[in-house]
């Protein structure tokens, strides 16, 4: 799932400022930031100019660039919510979840109605393996955005982790219902589904997101394991085939050991 990089919200009087806002959103890159550049030189102590010099530097790939306008900014204006959320968003890139964290936080108090805000924060969480404090998180994101899919399939991943196996499960049912072509939201409901023994949901919802995605490596696995609690050894054989042809490095021998020890149902079939 990706992080939030947000622009500013507001409207700006006529002049270099608004000039490079509407370059920017054409994609001109180099014209904004020269109408940026003179905005800034124009109103030094104006965080805004800043914060944009900021948004191209990263739209051209130059995040150490992208950082050095982005702390100037939010020096300038320690409220510019927007600021401190690109820099969370950064850090969490980068694999700093601690900054990620104290950043996103600031965003979130400057701008308690920011969806951004409130999903690099949990974002944050997750990579710090704070999976209570990434729920809460999500629900704030949540209350900004109603059924976002990002955010709800972070709120279910997160609630597992924590241990709310029903709040997760009815989580996804909710992203399978916002997003029915989501691949991530079947596979994760399967996968509550099958710790919940509901072994048939599971195979259908994991069954699904192989159909949106054939080349969905992780859930072959997935439905094999499940086939194989199910005593269906044919159906596990034919998914373990399936994930070994998308991943062929992948050692087989602890899957033909575990088809080797599969007894089919008397049936000839899965329950």
């Amino acid at each position: 799932m990706s992080t939030q990089i947000t622009l500013l919200a507001f409207l700006v009087a006529a002049g270099p400022l608004e000039k490079g806002e509407t370059l920017l959103e054409k994609g001109d890159l180099a014209g904004a930031q020269k109408a940026f550049e003179e905005a800034a030189k124009a109103a030094p102590k104006d965080a805004r100019p800043i914060f944009y010099l900021g948004v191209v530097a990263q739209r051209k790939n130059n995040i150490a660039g992208a950082v050095t306008h982005y702390k100037k900014a939010v020096e300038l204006d320690p409220k510019l919510a927007e600021g401190w959320s690109n820099l969370a968003a950064i850090d969490i890139a980068q694999g700093h979840p601690e900054a990620a964290a104290e950043e996103a936080k600031k965003a979130t108090a400057a701008a308690p109605d920011s969806y951004d805000a409130w999903y690099n924060l949990a974002q944050a969480y997750d990579d710090l393996r704070k999976a209570k404090e990434a729920v809460d998180a999500y629900q704030h994101a949540l209350k900004v955005k109603k059924d976002d899919i990002d955010a709800l399939v972070g709120l279910g991943a997160a609630q597992r982790r924590a241990g709310e196996l029903a709040a997760a499960t009815t989580t996804f049912q909710k992203a399978v219902a916002a997003a029915p072509k989501d691949k991530q939201a079947h596979y994760d409901l399967g996968v509550c589904y099958s710790d919940a023994g509901r072994l048939d949901d599971a195979v259908k919802e994991i069954k699904t997101a192989t159909q949106i995605d054939p080349k969905y490596a992780l859930a072959w696995r997935r439905l094999a394991s499940v086939e194989l609690k199910r005593n269906a050894c044919s159906e596990a054989k034919a998914a373990f085939d399936q994930f070994f042809k998308l991943a062929p490095k992948q050692p087989r021998g602890e899957a033909d050991a575990a088809l080797k020890g599969c007894k089919p149902h008397p049936q000839g079939r899965a329950p």
